[in-house]
């Protein structure tokens, strides 16, 4: 459940984003542990790890630029403060 308040909105997206992006970097990692593997990978198993490690560039990208976007929603006037907050 989202919280109410835009402020406690944009932590909680802020929070959030930052949750998908330390799963992002744990499954590199796990690509990174299964390459260092001894045994050869199959072709297959090659282009799938290929496949894996584009959509997760991809998807960092895109985290990126969802954290910018939160960068400039908090930079404006108000920045996510509840309107109660900024009428005092």
């Amino acid at each position: 459940m989202q919280p109410s308040t835009p402020g406690a909105q944009l932590r909680w997206l802020e929070a959030a984003l930052e949750a998908i992006v330390l799963q992002i970097n744990a499954i590199a990692a796990e690509l990174r542990v299964a390459l260092a593997s001894p045994l050869p990978l199959h072709p297959y198993e090659r282009r799938l790890v290929r496949k894996i490690r584009r959509q997760l560039a991809a998807l960092a990208d895109d985290a990126g630029i969802l954290r910018d976007q939160l960068t400039a929603l908090r930079a404006r006037p108000g920045g996510g403060a509840s309107p109660r907050a900024r009428n005092r």
